[in-house]
Parts: C-alpha cells; structure tokens; sequence
C-alpha cells in the first residue's frame, strides 16, 4: 500500500500524483480517468481493469504493457498481488 501511494491516490478527489487515482480503477478500461493525462500505451492498450489483468499488469507492468510509465517493476509474490488486487476492488 505504501509503495502504491507514492504516485496514486485511493480516493476519487485529492492531491496530484503522477499516477492516476486509484479509486474506481477495478472496472475501469486503462487510459480512461477524465483529468489524468496517461501515457499512449494505456490510451492504446484499451485493457479492461479485472482481477485477471491486474494480476498479470501488477506482476510485470511493462511485460503486460509495453510503454507503460508505471515506475514499479512489479510485485512478485501471487499471495501480495492477490491482496494489492482485492484491495482495489473494494475502491468504489
């Protein structure tokens, strides 16, 4: 949660951060957060956020998507992600 909320938000109004807010991501396509200016790969990825692709993204961001701006190199423990991606789901 920590590393997270070095460049995210977790609500659905605050201060900037370089990454967008994090409230709502679950559901949400990639690229598409009104006010937040994303980089062309998760315009163009057009992924739609599950638990199955945030897993994969979480894992390994610039495997998963290729251009990504995301500064983390990724989570490696199954068990971590799992709870990362819970947690994000329950941001409604």
């Amino acid at each position: 949660r920590r590393l997270c909320a070095a460049c995210h938000i977790v609500t659905a109004e605050g201060r900037r951060t370089p990454g967008p807010s994090l409230f709502g991501v679950a559901g949400r396509r990639s690229g598409a957060l009104d006010g937040f200016r994303f980089s062309a790969a998760s315009r163009d990825a057009n992924v739609e956020w599950k638990r199955d692709s945030l897993d994969a993204y979480l894992k390994n961001p610039r495997e998963f998507m290729p251009g990504t701006t995301m500064a983390m190199p990724g989570v490696r423990g199954d068990d971590e992600r799992a709870n990362i991606v819970a947690y994000l789901e329950t941001l409604r």
